[in-house]
């Protein structure tokens, strides 16, 4: 049986570096919220400099885009005090968000946990395959922290939850190939 149930409020972050590096910069956050708030943000570097490593697509985002680290931060505590947001691939994102807030000189009012501390032993073997079959289905682009955080949000409340039918109105096409 999930650890997650139907009243379980999951809320997830990701965040888009342009390498994996440990002590990269972040170049854009999202979240998507249990109670249906999503959020996304193009950051901008401290510096007008880019790492060489970013896409032109990126760099243009963040050019027109792009707000400074301090508001960012200030923005996600707003939304978040008091939560907990659970984000995968959890080595590089609990970095990512330290240098984030770091960098902006600003204190997090939020925690943030590994996915895997959500799901059972077994749901964490099939939480990659269940991630891709929702990309596949969605034909998400998962290379954006938005997209990132649908995905993660449609996974939990079609496979995790409880009564996973409920979910099934909010991703009917996804519903019908279960």
């Amino acid at each position: 049986m999930s650890l997650i149930s139907s009243t379980t409020a999951v809320n997830f972050l990701a965040i888009n570096c342009p390498d994996f590096n440990s002590t990269s910069y972040p170049v854009e956050v999202a979240l998507s919220l249990a109670n249906g708030r999503h959020y996304q943000a193009w950051i901008r570097p401290m510096s007008d400099r880019f790492s060489p490593e970013l896409d032109d697509d990126i760099k243009e985002a963040v050019r027109m885009y792009g707000k400074y680290p301090d508001q960012v931060c200030n923005e996600l505590n707003i939304l978040c005090a008091g939560n907990n947001l659970y984000c995968d691939h959890w080595g590089f994102t609990s970095n990512w968000v330290e240098n984030l807030f770091f960098a902006a000189c600003v204190d997090r009012h939020f925690t943030c946990s590994p996915i895997e501390g959500l799901l059972e032993e077994e749901e964490q073997l099939n939480w990659n395959a269940r991630k891709q079959f929702v990309i596949d289905v969605l034909k998400s682009n998962d290379h954006t922290a938005g997209a990132q955080v649908e995905v993660m949000q449609a996974v939990v409340n079609l496979f995790y939850r409880e009564q996973p039918t409920a979910a099934a109105t909010e991703y009917p096409v996804i519903a019908t190939l279960q």
